[in-house]
This record gives structure tokens, C-alpha cells and sequence, in this order.
């Protein structure tokens, strides 16, 4: 049986966690964080970020306490609540989370200049389909209307859009530097 994780430990883990995204990000390395963002994969890692986020209780603060980990604190905070949602498999609080996190990391995935992380977000569009998937199937246990599938679809054409503005703006330096160099 395993001992009991101390408190020191599971901030430890946590903030381990938090650079390894944090670094990720700042690398722009999509595979990298790709991992991170997987929680419906049953990853042994994500899994015992859950249990360490039982022990720590206290997770948002050190999100927001450094500077390095306070910018993704709007991925990461609502990230760290679906993970515990999804390990005590309730569904719903994980997907309506993951949205949370979703979007936010949607937004911040506009703003960077390059497509670094389109690993990551197939990862995203991904797990915001599993959980809703999920999700339905509580909600359909407990005889309420199903709803998450249909956010997750909306959530695929915020997606689609983001990356056709992309699409658009590579386009566009193209053709500025094409006329550029003509001149």
C-alpha cells in the first residue's frame, strides 16, 4: 500500500506540473505539451496530478502567486479542476471545466504568432468531445437533457475559425512579402 502523500510532496508535483507547461508554452513546444492536456488518456502522470490535487488543495494560489505560471492561470485553473472531476468520474463538472480551460487556451492560441501548438489544440478539440460525450451520458442517466455534445461541437467551430484566421494571416504575409521584394 502506498504511504499517504505529504503536503510538501504534493506541492512539489504540482509545481512541477506547472513548469512543465509553463516551459512548454514558452518553448512553443506542442508535443511537449500536448500530454499535459490529455485528460480522458488515463495517463499515470495526469492521474497522480489528480490525487496530488486532493492533497494540495490549494492550487489556484500557487497558480497565481508566480508570475511565470499567474498568465496561464485561466488554462490552468479550471485545467486542474476537470482533472479531479474526471478522476472521481463526474463527468459534467470535468467537461464544463475542460470548457473553461478550453477557451482560454483558444484565446491564447490566437494570440501566438505561429501554429506551434496545433498539436495541442487537436488535443483540446479532442478531449472537449470525449468529456462531452461522457458528460451526456450522466446527464442522460440522471434524465436531463443532453447538452455537452453540442457545446463541444460550437467549441470545434471557434476552433475551425481560429484556424482559418491563421490560414488568412500567413496567406497575407505571403503576399506582403512577395510585393515587398518586388518593389
Amino acid at each position: 500500500m502506498a504511504l499517504p502523500l505529504s503536503t510538501a510532496e504534493a506541492h512539489r508535483r504540482i509545481t512541477e506540473y506547472l513548469a512543465r507547461f509553463s516551459d512548454a508554452v514558452s518553448s512553443q513546444d506542442g508535443s511537449a505539451l500536448k500530454p499535459l492536456l490529455a485528460v480522458s488518456s488515463n495517463s499515470p502522470y495526469l492521474l497522480s496530478i489528480a490525487d496530488t490535487l486532493d492533497v494540495f488543495q490549494d492550487s489556484s494560489r500557487l497558480v497565481n502567486q508566480t508570475d511565470k505560471y499567474s498568465r496561464l492561470g485561466e488554462i490552468l485553473i479550471p485545467h486542474f479542476r476537470c482533472l479531479q472531476s474526471f478522476q472521481i468520474e463526474r463527468f459534467v463538472d470535468a467537461c464544463i471545466a475542460f470548457e473553461k480551460a478550453a477557451n482560454a487556451f483558444l484565446l491564447e492560441f490566437r494570440k501566438w504568432e505561429t501554429g506551434w501548438a496545433m498539436e495541442a489544440m487537436h488535443t483540446v478539440a479532442l478531449e472537449i468531445r470525449v468529456l462531452a460525450e461522457r458528460a451526456d451520458g450522466e446527464l442522460a442517466l440522471s434524465g436531463k437533457n443532453l447538452e455537452k455534445l453540442l457545446g463541444a461541437g460550437s467549441f470545434l467551430m471557434k476552433v475551425f475559425g481560429a484556424l482559418a484566421s491563421i490560414h488568412l494571416v500567413k496567406e497575407f504575409q505571403k503576399e506582403h512579402h512577395r510585393i515587398m521584394a518586388s518593389c
